[in-house]
């Protein structure tokens, strides 16, 4: 995974998500990375301010089953909100 220059806020809660589920607590640090600051002039996936597009899980080293669960812990939690899309997922 390639980053840029830049930095993602955490809130302290989020650590209790790393003792929990170590798989959520990467996924969402991949939305933080991804999502969008400021509406772009283009966008490929057509994404707005504070979404991220997933899909490819393996980047941060989870399988397909792990990823789906921490979907699944991250929407219980009301952290993220997940829309499924052709291309993949858009995370908000």
């Amino acid at each position: 995974m390639k980053t840029s220059e830049g930095f993602v806020k955490l809130y302290r809660e989020a650590f209790d998500l790393l003792k929990d589920s170590r798989p959520a607590f990467l996924l969402l640090l991949l939305i933080g990375f991804r999502a969008k600051r400021i509406d772009p002039t283009y966008s490929v996936h057509k994404l707005k301010v504070n979404e991220a597009f997933l899909g490819d899980y393996e980047v941060i080293g989870l399988t397909r089953s792990e990823y789906r669960t921490a979907i699944e812990k991250l929407e219980k939690e009301g952290l993220v909100k997940f829309q499924a899309t052709p291309k993949g997922t858009i995370a908000t």
